[in-house]
């Protein structure tokens, strides 16, 4: 009788490290290239409806996005390898970072499932370790970066995080009602990703909030509180809302 497969899914932002890795790289991109934040006004402008619930998450992420605006492929990797190699380790909590290790000495199939574009998940994935790697599809044209650009399928977030990892998974995975992996584990920070804890036999939940909280005092999942950057809730939108229009110098590396 063969052995059951044996998991551990990570979430990204918020859960291997504090802050948005969506922000973080806008704000790296844009002091790099400081020209750009004159491609953030169609964000500017529908953030409003965002707040009022008028657009999805998918298409904010698009409007997002055109910060990138006519960038070359080849120029999106350039700063992508410095922003996988050199600007985020820093930032990972220590603790979960071992975390990862440690399950990769137990022998566990690791993978990341983010929201975040695939075109920089993936490369994280490998620089760490981890075995697959999904992100949210967004398409990077030859001729470079369009405004607004294309999501192939869904925004990778919620249940959508579950169909991706099909093929890794096996035939006996049913996302619409998945049965735990036993020995396995889910590690994230978001209530969000409830299909995608209830994938493994023990959930981790990192810095959660009030409703996360609860449900794992429901499940019995663990709750870990590593030390995050920000002394407060205030202090956190502060320093998002300087990430989002590339004005923190928390990004910066040093040549």
């Amino acid at each position: 009788m063969s052995e059951s497969p044996r998991y551990a899914f990570f979430d990204l932002d918020g859960t291997l490290l504090a802050q948005d890795t969506q922000l973080l790289f806008a704000n790296y991109i844009l002091r790099a290239e400081p020209w750009r934040r004159v491609l953030l006004l169609p964000f500017m402008l529908a953030a409003p409806f965002a707040a009022l619930k008028l657009l999805r998450s998918r298409e904010m992420k698009r409007i997002f996005l055109t910060y990138l605006t006519g960038m070359s492929p080849q120029r999106l990797e350039e700063h992508v390898a410095v922003f996988v190699e050199k600007v985020l380790p820093p930032m990972f909590y220590p603790e979960i970072r071992e975390a990862v290790e440690e399950h990769r000495r137990s022998g566990r199939t690791l993978i990341l499932n983010s929201a975040s574009p695939q075109f920089w998940v993936k490369p994280l994935g490998d620089a760490l370790g981890f075995d697959h790697s999904f992100g949210t599809l967004v398409e990077v044209p030859k001729s470079g970066m369009m405004a607004f650009p294309e999501i192939d399928g869904e925004n990778n977030k919620r249940a959508a995080k579950l169909p991706r990892m099909k093929a890794v998974l096996g035939s006996n995975f049913n996302p619409t009602a998945p049965k735990p992996f036993p020995d396995s584990y889910t590690y994230t920070d978001g209530y969000v990703d409830l299909p995608l804890l209830a994938c493994a036999e023990h959930g981790i939940c990192v810095n959660p909030g009030s409703a996360l909280t609860k449900a794992a005092a429901e499940n019995n999942w663990t709750v870990t509180r590593p030390k995050k950057p920000f002394c407060c809730k205030p202090h956190e939108r502060i320093a998002n809302v300087l990430m989002a229009l590339g004005l923190s110098s928390d990004t910066d590396v040093s040549e």
